[in-house]
C-alpha cells in the first residue's frame, strides 16, 4: 500500500531545503518537521494516490496453453542435461579413481626399488638423457621482421 504524501512549505532552512521551497514527505516525517516548526502544509496539497492490483489465473487454462508446453519442454531438456552431465561427471570419477590407484602402485614399486637400494624414499634423482631429451624446435622462418619482445 502506498503512502499518502504531504507537502511542506518551508519556514526557515532545513537540510538540502531552504526557506519558502515546497516538498513532500511521508505523512510521520511531515508532522515531526511541523512539530519542530521547520515548516507547515502548504496551500495545495497532491492528490491521495491509491494503487491497486488484481490478478486472475485460471490454472487449468494456462496448464493447457503453449506457453506451458513450452516451458514444460524446456524443463525436460534441461532436466536431461544434467542427468547427463552426472553420467559423465560419475564416469570421470571412476576414470580418475583408476589413475590414483595406478599412481599408488607405481609409488610403492619406486619405494620398494629404493629400499633395495638402500635410500631413503625420494632421494631417487631423475636423470633425462640426450636420447630421451626432446629435440628442440625448428628456427622459425625468416620473415626479415623483428622478434617481437625481444
Amino acid at each position: 500500500m502506498m503512502q499518502n504524501r504531504v507537502a511542506l512549505l518551508f519556514l526557515s532552512a532545513w537540510g538540502a531545503y531552504n526557506k519558502g521551497d515546497i516538498a513532500g514527505f511521508d505523512a510521520d516525517q511531515a508532522e515531526a518537521l511541523e512539530a519542530k516548526g521547520v515548516a507547515k502544509k502548504a496551500p495545495a496539497q497532491p492528490a491521495a494516490q491509491l494503487a491497486s492490483l488484481s490478478i486472475e489465473l485460471d490454472a487449468e487454462a494456462f496448464r493447457k496453453s503453449e506457453a506451458f508446453g513450452e516451458i514444460a519442454a524446456q524443463l525436460e531438456a534441461a532436466t536431461e542435461a544434467l542427468n547427463a552431465r552426472e553420467v559423465a561427471l560419475d564416469e570421470r570419477a571412476a576414470e580418475l579413481a583408476g589413475l590414483e590407484y595406478e599412481l599408488d602402485q607405481r609409488q610403492a614399486a619406486i619405494a620398494a626399488i629404493e629400499a633395495e637400494l638402500g635410500e631413503e624414499p625420494g632421494e631417487t634423482e631423475v636423470v633425462e638423457t640426450e636420447a630421451e631429451a626432446e629435440p628442440a624446435p625448428a628456427p622459425a622462418k625468416a620473415s626479415g621482421l623483428p622478434k617481437q619482445g625481444r
